[in-house]
């Protein structure tokens, strides 16, 4: 469990619990939409909480519909999820994609092993999966080399060549579950948990520790209602809420952003009239009703 007021890291642009939503822990609240019916499911010993049954027929997570560019990765990358592949059947599957930049899915129709695509180009494939069984997936594209990790060890490597350069922009996305929009030959079957994508490609020492000590420690806010880092400006977008709620908070009155213990921080002018303030709209998960504990700076 992440210990309170520990830096957020700024290269994770994306992290999705998938505790039944698609909100986005990660500073840059990349929301993702839900398609296609995809449910949350509680029964199936999820990494961490609940994780989101895909069907394997139209069920994915759009990530592109109202965000930024902060998740259309050009340099190096990693990209790290808990999945469960039940569907045995030939065919072709999905994990992510980013489009033209990178790829996981399927080796082959009918395959137990997992590729992992950059630029449409170069790939590593994993060794075989167990279907019906969770496996913690990494795959790294660090400029030279593209490496995969099965349970925290490395599974599979290639060399891109020097001077490969690094990942084609994407035009379509991230999209979880799914490689293209409509695509119904690509769709996912099984569960996906505590998915995340970061701007840098991590050590086989940063991959074992994510695997070895729960998914994404250094993230994980279990059991709070909400958690804001002030980090960023706020601006139109809001403060995002780190803890997965989605309770995105808005600035009003020019809130001025400053340094703060950790990172950033918020300046406010204790003006009564003109003051400047966060509004947090009302939720069921900030509708306490028992007991509870507020602690900030």
């Amino acid at each position: 469990k992440r210990t309170t007021y520990q830096p957020q890291d700024t290269r994770l642009l994306a992290y999705y619990l998938m505790d039944g939503n698609g909100n986005d822990s990660s500073s840059f609240a990349n929301k993702g939409t839900l398609l296609g019916g995809l449910s949350g499911n509680q029964s199936q010993n999820c990494i961490i909480d609940n994780c989101l049954t895909f069907d394997g027929v139209d069920d994915f997570i759009n990530t592109s519909i109202g965000n930024g560019l902060s998740l259309n990765v050009t340099g190096s990358d990693t990209m790290e999820a808990g999945v469960n592949w039940i569907n045995s059947s030939a065919g072709a599957a999905t994990i992510a994609s980013e489009g033209d930049g990178w790829t996981f899915e399927r080796a082959a129709a009918s395959s137990s092993s997992m590729r992992f695509y950059v630029n449409n180009d170069k790939s590593a494939t994993t060794s075989a999966l167990t279907f019906g069984t969770w496996t913690h997936l990494a795959a790294v594209f660090n400029g030279s080399h593209i490496i995969l990790y099965k349970n925290g060890n490395q599974d599979a490597i290639t060399s891109v060549g020097a001077g490969y350069g690094g990942l084609n922009n994407s035009h379509y996305g991230l999209l979880i579950g799914s490689r293209y929009q409509g695509d119904s030959s690509r769709f996912f079957k099984g569960n996906i948990d505590e998915f995340a994508v970061y701007n840098y490609g991590k050590t086989a020492a940063e991959v074992q520790s994510d695997y070895a000590n729960s998914p994404y420690s250094a993230m994980i806010y279990k059991g709070a209602a909400g958690y804001w880092h002030l980090d960023e400006s706020g601006g139109t977008s809001g403060y995002a809420d780190a803890s997965g709620n989605g309770n995105v908070g808005v600035p009003s009155q020019g809130t001025v952003n400053v340094s703060g213990i950790i990172n950033g921080g918020v300046q406010f002018n204790g003006v009564t009239t003109t003051g400047n303030t966060i509004n947090v709209s009302s939720s069921p998960s900030l509708n306490l009703t028992g007991s509870m504990s507020v602690a900030f700076w």
